[in-house]
């Protein structure tokens, strides 16, 4: 069976369930979820994810992680469960590789890739290094204000842990040193932080978040980032779509057909989010309340 942990509280179950089904009804092969959870996460949500594995022969556990990150810094809404992850390798002991994935993404293809891709030995952990964070300049400068090269920092939202070898190495000291400090993304600087050197790389077909304008492709081929098939690889064959940035929940974003077509397979489908969003994409220059000011004033 394939371990993947995935990390939740209360107000993120619906996208989390969605992420799950979604790699569910792709997978070739049985899975071990762990779930990481918040005390806000009710026993209907568990019931809920314990039905959905269940038809599909797989099984979840879920894991409180109590109160250890109760006072760690958070920012832009990004609530203290996405710190769980830091624990993994301890939280599931018997495990030498664990896929950890966010739960703002859809699986369109067989996570038994990702598990299975292959890994150097000295690697602790493997990631995407991500458009985003190597065009834009300002947070070009706070990778660099951390001591890291730009062109090396990856996304957190989806991970292989080398768990084998973080505890071999009593990193969970180490990850928790850093849990004070005011990072502006969290975690994810942690783990940047602390495992400089040793990242290995995963192709953008994992972590696919549409690099659909022509100068971030640019820009991104010219620092070496990636390559241009696997660029066409991902856009065409994503195994992981992330949303990383506008969630496809709230607002309309590329790959949005990819997200809501498995929404709506879900007992959380509600036609007015999905319609609510559509009228953002007809309307995008006005909500009802401007339209209603500008016949006032017109009138």
């Amino acid at each position: 069976m394939i371990p993947v942990v995935f990390s939740s509280d209360h107000n993120f179950i619906m996208p989390t369930y969605v992420a799950i089904a979604s790699m569910l009804a792709h997978s070739s092969r049985r899975c071990e979820i762990y779930l990481l959870v918040a005390d806000d996460v009710t026993d209907d949500d568990k019931d809920m994810l314990r039905e959905l594995t269940a038809r599909h022969d797989s099984l979840i556990e879920f894991v409180s992680v109590g109160d250890i990150f109760d006072n760690t810094f958070c920012v832009r809404g990004i609530t203290k469960a996405t710190y769980f992850r830091l624990l993994i390798p301890w939280i599931i002991p018997d495990r030498d590789r664990v896929v950890y994935l966010d739960g703002d993404i859809v699986v369109t293809g067989d996570i038994a890739e990702l598990y299975d891709y292959p890994v150097e030995g000295d690697k602790l952990i493997c990631g995407i290094r991500t458009p985003g964070f190597s065009t834009n300049k300002k947070i070009r400068k706070e990778i660099t204000d951390n001591g890291l090269d730009f062109r090396e920092y990856i996304n957190a939202g989806i991970l292989i842990f080398n768990s084998r070898l973080l505890r071999e190495e009593n990193f969970k000291p180490v990850f928790l040193s850093h849990i004070d400090k005011q990072y502006s993304f969290q975690d994810q600087d942690i783990l940047n932080i602390t495992c400089k050197g040793r990242i290995g790389y995963l192709p953008l077909k994992f972590n696919y978040t549409g690099i659909v304008r022509p100068e971030i492709r640019a820009r991104f081929l010219e620092m070496g980032l990636t390559t241009p098939e696997q660029l066409d690889e991902a856009a065409r064959t994503p195994v992981i779509i992330h949303y990383a940035g506008a969630k496809p929940w709230r607002d309309f974003t590329s790959r949005w057909d990819d997200w809501t077509s498995q929404y709506k397979k879900t007992p959380f489908y509600n036609q007015q989010l999905i319609d609510d969003i559509s009228s953002k994409v007809l309307f995008p220059a006005f909500s009802l309340k401007k339209i209603v000011k500008s016949l006032i004033k017109r009138y």
